[in-house]
């Protein structure tokens, strides 16, 4: 087989189950053969071994199976920067970006020498790209999660930001001493009664653990509030993702102990990041 016929082959296989299938085709042959979409194109007419073959249509069955491209791949790009991603670690989104451009714009100075904690870190993602941006910041990220504890710090390592972050097994920060200038976090926000709306890449393979936020969506940002609020320095900044309808829900349970509390859009103009500062 050509890698032509194949690209044409796996494409037309993954047409039913995904809106991205000549991308997702290209994305499951480069990964196969180790040349890029580009040489992918140039070397069309070589022709795939019988081991090759195999795996290929190995890998393509895992996607008519709706498995996630990013568990098929083991990576996942996000702000630029390329994440180890294993099956059992929610996924990082781009939506999420908007979580560290926030970050990024209410941090008046890059030179301050602060600390961040990422509570449910997952793949490190949000912190070690903040970290990435602000080079005399350090972190903690901290999750229940052990098989997301192990690929942060890979994570952390493959970034060269392993000297500056460290990942903690811990519920919220009740097992990490420090206090910290920014508390950032994106929790499991989704109504219990929504899971099964969603589509069967994210509720057949993502940990429900880091999707469902109970009857409400709020039980996440109820429990970590306490932690958040006990572990922020005086004056801090606390940053939320939110679903796109949880503004004013999330708002109204900020608003006792923090102060100037607002909201951010992401690229889409939904409601994406609440972030407020520790009153007293």
């Amino acid at each position: 087989m050509l890698i032509k016929e194949a690209l044409k082959d796996v494409t037309g296989k993954l047409a039913k189950v995904s809106e991205s299938a000549s991308l997702d085709a290209s994305l499951i042959l480069s990964k196969v053969t180790g040349y890029s979409k580009l040489e992918l194109f140039m070397k069309d007419e070589e022709v795939l071994m019988a081991d090759k073959i195999t795996e290929i249509e190995a890998l393509t069955q895992r996607r008519v199976s709706h498995e996630p491209m990013a568990y098929i791949l083991g990576e996942k790009e996000f702000w630029g920067l390329n994440f180890i991603v294993k099956p059992g670690v929610l996924i990082p989104r781009p939506d999420t970006e908007t979580l560290v451009a926030t970050l990024l714009a209410l941090v008046p100075n890059t030179d301050f020498e602060g600390r961040i904690a990422d509570l449910g870190t997952g793949t490190g993602a949000i912190l070690l790209s903040a970290l990435s941006e602000l080079p005399n910041f350090k972190g903690v990220g901290v999750d229940k999660n052990d098989t997301a504890l192990e690929i942060a710090q890979k994570n952390a390592k493959n970034l060269k930001l392993d000297d500056r972050s460290e990942f903690v097994n811990s519920f919220w920060l009740d097992a990490v001493d420090e206090t910290f200038h920014v508390i950032v976090s994106n929790p499991p926000y989704i109504e219990t009664s929504t899971i099964q709306t969603l589509m069967d890449d994210v509720k057949g393979f993502e940990p429900m653990s880091a999707l469902d936020g109970g009857e409400d969506g709020l039980d996440a940002y109820r429990s970590l509030l306490e932690s958040a609020y006990d572990k922020l320095e005086k004056g801090g900044l606390l940053l939320l993702e939110i679903g796109y309808n949880q503004k004013e829900t999330v708002a109204q349970l900020l608003q006792n102990r923090f102060k100037e509390v607002k909201c951010f859009k992401d690229l889409a103009g939904h409601d994406r990041v609440i972030a407020a500062i520790k009153a007293k």
